[in-house]
């Protein structure tokens, strides 16, 4: 069998390379959609041992409720030949269910499929199997227990992972009496079950909706974007929920408050004591009331201190205007080394933004902001032409054209309309050779319309430029971005080098090298800090190094003074 034009031997390597990784979720699937291997994580998470999944039919191992999409799924996943993606429910040998984010890549003309996962909950919706004193009466809903016990759970990932970050939305129907005044108590159960299925209809297949009495209803979004999102999501709801619906003759117009608690490692570290699922509830259930002080039909975030986060955002996306059109954003260059002999190979640019008060801030003091408001395309756009000019600069002080610069492209700033073309244009314009340029894309780029970015990213190399998959091993599909991105090298995470001490992170970061290796990938390792963790990326066949080790970013000037020593 060949997969992706692999031979067998290499097939083999690969697969083993990926399964052998530390939490990695995964399997493999043959045509009848048994299971044919399965990652040690997996395993684990599951509780079961291999004898009791190997030969087993894949929904044998699913909730019910989910067998028969998901069928449809890995069907389109063989006949599309593209990466499918689905959350399903999978069975734990305790009985309880663990939600899954899959995603499924066809495996060669055989019909199999490499499946990797990302866990997204424990009990994932499955009220329908509940006993009845586990479900809401009325609205069928999961009850409060099962409720609290998600949000132990994100806790308990969030522990695990401190860039993970959830939020408990509370939410209240503004003067509900009132209905059930007018037009009695039946009115106001049809209602509150209409808002049930509603919000059902308005949220992720990972968030979970419950009823906690009366007019409240309480809903976790798992896997924020950042502290604004939950207030873009209520936003939606505004128009998609709350929208007025009869009552025999009658149509009843209604509106809701709303409290947020968005929980972070900034909220777990800061923490008086120890937070609670029971805590972040009635954080939120606070913020709720208080919403209905004001008057309903707003929304209140938690934590007055989160609260002035979220207006800070707004008062830096227009500081970010305004420096926009200052051109006040300029690359900083991190050199990259050969780790055999230490030798500069190339740059990885770097945004600063000169603030007028503040004086150089990293990307860390905006970044964020940029993205959420779209004001990433205008800022990126102008460092790379300037990182542009300063490799055309570099290339004519050395007299040879070898040194190489790498961008930073973010998923938004990939998929805006014309940025391909722009971005072609201004290598050209340029006049550096396009294959000293290489595009740095993350996983998250590939999930969100994959197609769309696949095209694009092919339309990149097919002109010479290079493209290199950034922060590898932090995503969940890893295995389907190494098959399809036309990627000609990985960055392993700093995270992971700065592990590299310890006999679990050298065994992934071992895992990744070879994995690469057997695709026929170079790997650039981020955050080299000691002479040790060099020697042993260099030990483990690492290519090139990055880190405070060789240098810190630098302007222009000094990175072309580093060129000019090292001839």
């Amino acid at each position: 069998m060949i997969i992706f034009g692999i031979d067998a031997a290499q097939q083999h390597q690969t697969l083993a390379a990926f399964f052998s990784l530390p939490d990695n979720l995964a399997l493999t699937l043959d045509a009848e959609d048994r299971v044919v291997a399965a990652s040690a994580g997996l395993l684990a998470l599951i509780g079961f041992e291999e004898r009791g999944v190997m030969g087993q039919p894949f929904g044998a191992l699913l909730f019910d409720a989910d067998r028969s999409s998901v069928a449809a799924r890995l069907q389109e996943a063989r006949e599309q030949g593209a990466t499918v993606r689905f959350s399903a429910r999978l069975r734990c040998s305790d009985g309880r269910f663990v939600g899954l984010a899959w995603s499924a890549i066809q495996a060669g003309s055989e019909g199999w499929l490499v499946l990797s996962a990302h866990e997204v909950g424990v009990n994932l919706d499955n009220a329908a199997r509940l006993a009845p004193e586990l479900t809401d009466r009325l609205t069928g809903l999961p009850a409060l227990s099962l409720f609290l016990q998600r949000v132990d759970h994100g806790l308990q990932r969030l522990r695990r992972n401190p860039s993970a970050r959830f939020a408990v939305v509370s939410l209240g129907l503004d003067r509900f009496h009132l209905v059930n005044h007018r037009f009695g108590y039946w009115a106001g159960d049809l209602l509150l079950t209409e808002v049930a299925q509603r919000l059902l209809r308005n949220v992720r297949p990972t968030d979970l909706v419950s009823r906690v009495g009366g007019d409240e209803f309480c809903v976790l979004l798992e896997d924020v974007r950042d502290v604004a999102a939950p207030l873009r999501v209520v936003q939606r709801w505004r128009a998609g929920v709350a929208v007025p619906f009869r009552v025999g003759n009658h149509e009843l117009s209604w509106g809701f408050s709303a409290g947020v608690a968005v929980v972070d490692q900034t909220a777990l570290s800061g923490a008086s004591s120890p937070l609670s699922s029971e805590a972040i509830l009635s954080e939120a259930q606070l913020a709720m009331r208080e919403a209905k002080r004001q008057g309903g039909a707003a929304t209140v975030i938690s934590d007055p201190a989160l609260h002035l986060t979220v207006q800070q955002q707004f008062e830096t996306e227009a500081e970010l205007r305004a420096a926009i059109e200052a051109e006040a954003f300029e690359p900083y260059y991190q050199p990259i080394v050969d780790l055999e002999t230490r030798t500069v190979v190339g740059f990885e640019a770097l945004v600063r933004w000169r603030h007028p008060r503040r004086g150089v801030l990293p990307p860390a003091a905006f970044l964020e902001v940029a993205e959420t408001s779209g004001l990433i395309d205008a800022i990126g756009k102008q460092v790379i032409t300037k990182a542009l000019a300063a490799l055309r600069t570099w290339h004519a002080a050395l007299g040879t054209a070898t040194v190489t610069l790498a961008v930073n492209v973010s998923p938004r700033q990939l998929l805006a309309p014309g940025f391909a073309d722009w971005l072609l244009a201004a290598v050209t314009a340029s006049g550096v050779p396009p294959e000293t340029v290489k595009v740095e894309i993350t996983e998250s780029a590939v999930l969100d319309q994959g197609e769309k970015t696949l095209a694009i990213l092919s339309r990149l190399r097919g002109v010479g430029l290079q493209v290199m998959l950034d922060d590898f091993g932090t995503g969940f599909s890893s295995l389907s971005c190494l098959y399809q991105i036309p990627a000609q090298a990985i960055k392993i995470d700093r995270s992971f080098v700065a592990a590299i001490d310890t006999q679990r992170g050298y065994d992934f970061v071992r895992g990744v090298v070879d994995l690469a290796h057997a695709l026929g990938l170079d790997v650039v390792c981020e955050g080299v800090e000691t002479e040790a963790q060099h020697a042993q990326l260099r030990a483990l066949g690492a290519r090139w190094g990055q880190g405070y080790l060789y240098s810190r970013p630098v302007t222009s000037d000094q990175a072309l003074a580093m060129l000019l020593c090292g001839q």
